[in-house]
């Protein structure tokens, strides 16, 4: 019996109420305070706190005031956080019709359009995503949501809106969204009257943003294609201070889109032009032994960002390096055997090149001047040694024509 007993005074200490009779004053308050300690040791929780599901301990008093405490909101998803009535009690909210696409709900539980929920409480809008999201938009984590006071919800309830695709920024193109003159924190959750603001990152262009650079949700669609910011082209910067006849002393950055090609001993062996990020164009027979068979990939580092003719040289601030990845030579290139015709190569780097003031692809616009830079010594093309870049100036045929591609040659 004393067994027994002792489980129902346990059980009766949860519920509050004591269901074995006459038990001895000194026992039950032993129990009362082991239980007690078990309690508070287990929950951690004093005992006008409440429990949440993650152990976090909050006050009692912010159980279903409407805004999430616990970091699952337990203390709105309780039964209690749901009760409505058919009759309006003081203070209470109508609970309006479903949207289409979503429903109202009330913490978890369902609600039913017509009745009425008592004050503090919150209604929570769920859509049918992710073709439909809440609109208005929330502006964040932590806004505020529909809260019934003195019989009126504030702020008004949302409805379901056809929502867009999703937007992020990119490493070259910045993306931010607003709804009426409200920034929302990300694009996540794009709807109808949502507007999309592009800005290009430094170093990047976007021709068809020059006049308008947004664009706008409209029933669930862009009203015009995702724009994306491209590296600019590189031109020839202006203002060169002459040097020699026939020769001028380059500036740094004056071909932001020239790179190197060194060795595997560190020599520079050729030069090229960068086309993208991650793709150059050189010669071929900088890559080929005399019967047009490629080197090594392994052999090579290409280097961007460079005015200085050593592969070491510490005044290259901003140079940057990549291996290759892949070399691709024009199919009719067969080196000596056919005069080195096609003399073009296509390297593929491993590293993606970083657009900056000192590197950027080369463009080119009629009449298809095309000026090219190469460090040069009197044993290769005849021109004045340097450690610095020198220019030639290169008339050379509209691009659909032969082109070639000029460097050291091997032996």
């Amino acid at each position: 019996m004393g067994v027994y007993c002792m489980i129902l005074i346990y059980f009766a200490t949860i519920s509050g109420e004591f269901v074995c009779s006459n038990p001895s004053g000194s026992q039950e308050a032993r129990i009362h305070d082991t239980l007690e300690t078990y309690r508070r040791q287990s929950t951690q929780c004093k005992s006008d706190q409440f429990h949440c599901d993650s152990n976090d301990c909050i006050s009692k008093e912010k159980v279903c005031d409407g805004k999430a405490d616990c970091p699952n909101s337990d203390d709105e998803k309780l039964k209690e956080c749901a009760e409505v009535t058919k009759e309006p009690p003081p203070g209470a909210c109508l609970i309006p019709n479903h949207p289409n696409n979503g429903e109202y709900r009330l913490g978890l539980g369902n609600s039913t359009p017509g009745e009425y929920a008592p004050m503090y409480k919150v209604l929570v809008l769920q859509c049918e995503e992710p073709q439909y999201k809440p609109y208005p938009p929330a502006l964040g984590v932590g806004a505020d949501l529909p809260l019934c006071i003195d019989g009126k919800w504030s702020p008004t309830p949302p409805t379901c809106a056809p929502a867009c695709k999703p937007l992020q920024s990119t490493t070259t193109t910045k993306v931010t969204c607003k709804h009426g003159d409200k920034i929302l924190d990300n694009c996540d959750n794009p709807v109808h009257n949502t507007v999309a603001v592009f800005e290009c990152e430094p170093f990047h262009e976007m021709p068809e943003l020059s006049l308008n650079p947004d664009i706008l949700c409209l029933n669930g669609s862009w009203d015009y294609p995702v724009p994306q910011c491209l590296p600019v082209c590189g031109h020839k910067r202006p203002k060169n201070v002459p040097h020699l006849v026939g020769d001028v002393t380059e500036k740094k950055s004056d071909y932001p889109w020239h790179v190197a090609v060194f060795n595997a001993t560190n020599d520079n062996i050729c030069g090229g032009s960068i086309i993208s990020q991650r793709l150059v164009l050189s010669a071929a027979h900088c890559f080929t032994d005399q019967d047009g068979k490629l080197y090594p990939f392994e052999d090579y580092k290409i280097v961007a960002g460079k005015y200085y003719r050593n592969y070491d040289d510490p005044r290259d601030h901003g140079a940057q390096e990549s291996a290759i990845e892949h070399i691709y030579i024009a199919p009719k290139y067969k080196a000596m055997y056919n005069y080195y015709e096609a003399d073009l190569a296509i390297i593929v780097l491993k590293e993606r090149l970083k657009v900056t003031g000192d590197v950027q692809p080369f463009g080119i616009d009629p009449p298809f001047l095309l000026y090219n830079c190469l460090w040069s010594s009197p044993t290769h093309l005849q021109t004045v040694e340097s450690s610095k870049c020198r220019s030639l100036n290169l008339n050379t045929h509209p691009l659909d024509e032969k082109v070639s591609v000029f460097g050291p040659s091997h032996g």
